[in-house]
């Protein structure tokens, strides 16, 4: 659900609770430096994460259609927002901080994997049970209360994310369970127990994590071209930047990539079977039926680690979905109708298959629709469909997929194709 109305009184408190998450990656990163932090390492800590929570709030809120002069949450960018913002204080605690931060503990980072979640039902859950646990029942001072809620929000998310079916009713129970925790952690909040469990937050799956990793890497690659190409942003603090010239800026993110990606490799190679997923290739006609065989066995081990299929939708202006197809339909070898479809939002069966152009070329002609504006989707959104809908066919009939970090460059860059490569398209 993206668009629920909400009471504007609510939004105040969804806004804090999504905000908690930056509190989490604040307590994260203190609770795994090698030493303490001085009262300047935590002052900048703290505005890092002030900084970041007031960015992500700017992108997240959009004028309210029920509620004149109100703003409402924009759900759908949540996730989006969410992660953009907690990589750049990452980034801003690395670089920051580096004199601490030795060796960073990087799987401990906050940072979701790229999934469409209800994140109105999980902010009205917990909404409601501030309320409830505000009663002088419970003897426990409000920071207390705060840092119970944030925990076990945290948590809570966690659990959705790694959901293969995040249905109403699987996110019912998750949210069940959470309230007797919270009534638990409430009741026991003097115990040793209490301060055990809220540093030791819910571990999620190897296949969650290897996700997770490889979206913050391409994150982090993405911020470190673009300071590289301009300087920093306006997002670093003038307190680092004043201190910190960009040379050692990038050598300090550069190497914090380094370790991130130690970190990624080794744990994909502690597990042996597990693939980098395209759902185009789930979906493939194969040519022998050994190939066949062999591709079903493989599927069905990392449809064991991989979520289930989502819906999968870019929105191209109307008139302009015309000329998109005209320009791409003399390279289709098959999945025409599925083309039609997918240019009008709507759902496809089959894949499209691309031939006699590579994969650069056609996300160079989505990259000028979407630069002309013609596409009203974010980048991200536009690369998994890309990845998700799109193969590409060699001249001896072979089939490659496409892969999300290079479809994802090629919309960011303006990288042109050689002009023997080039898919002729004028926006």
């Amino acid at each position: 659900m993206s668009q629920g109305v909400v009471p504007p009184q609510f939004i105040s408190s969804f806004q804090n609770r999504l905000c908690s998450l930056f509190k989490i990656a604040e307590e994260q990163i203190i609770f795994h430096l090698p030493e303490p932090l001085d009262n300047q390492g935590l002052d900048l800590l703290r505005d890092a994460s002030k900084l970041c929570q007031e960015r992500f709030l700017e992108q997240i809120m959009q004028p309210s259609k029920a509620y004149e002069g109100q703003e409402q949450i924009d759900y759908i960018e949540v996730t989006r927002r969410l992660n953009e913002w907690l990589a750049k204080f990452t980034i801003i605690a690395y670089i920051g901080l580096y004199g601490y931060i030795k060796t960073p503990v990087n799987e401990y980072f906050v940072y979701f994997p790229e999934k469409i979640i209800n994140w109105r039902q999980l902010l009205l859950h917990f909404h409601s049970n501030e309320k409830v646990t505000k009663s002088p029942v419970f003897d426990v001072s409000e920071d207390t209360i705060e840092r119970i809620f944030s925990v076990v929000f945290y948590n809570v998310i966690l659990q959705v994310f790694e959901k293969n079916d995040i249905s109403t009713e699987n996110i019912s129970t998750i949210l069940h369970d959470s309230d007797r925790k919270i009534i638990g952690l409430l009741n026991g909040a003097n115990n040793d127990t209490f301060e055990d469990y809220l540093r030791h937050y819910y571990h999620v799956s190897p296949q969650l994590n290897i996700r997770r990793l490889e979206e913050l890497d391409l994150a982090l690659e993405t911020e470190y071209q673009q300071f590289n190409n301009n300087g920093f942003s306006s997002y670093i603090p003038s307190s680092i930047a004043e201190r910190v010239s960009l040379k050692e800026g990038l050598r300090r993110l550069s190497e914090l990539l380094t370790i991130q990606r130690i970190s990624l490799k080794s744990l994909k190679q502690s597990m042996p079977d597990y693939q980098t997923y395209n759902y185009a290739a789930n979906i493939r006609g194969q040519k022998t039926q050994q190939e066949k065989e062999k591709l079903q066995k493989r599927d069905e081990k990392v449809q064991a680690v991989m979520p289930k299929q989502v819906k999968l939708q870019i929105t191209i202006l109307p008139e302009h979905r015309k000329a998109i197809l005209v320009t791409l339909t003399p390279y289709v070898t098959s999945g025409l109708d599925s083309l039609e479809l997918l240019l009008a939002a709507e759902d496809a069966t089959d894949p499209v298959t691309i031939k006699g152009r590579p994969g650069n070329a056609l996300t160079y002609v989505f990259r000028q629709a979407y630069v002309t504006g013609y596409i009203n989707n974010a980048k991200s959104e536009i690369a998994r469909w890309l990845v998700h809908w799109f193969v590409i066919e060699d001249k001896k009939g072979g089939q490659r997929e496409l892969k999300y970090s290079s479809v994802y460059a090629d919309l960011t860059k303006d990288n042109k194709p050689k002009r023997s490569s080039l898919i002729p398209y004028q926006p």
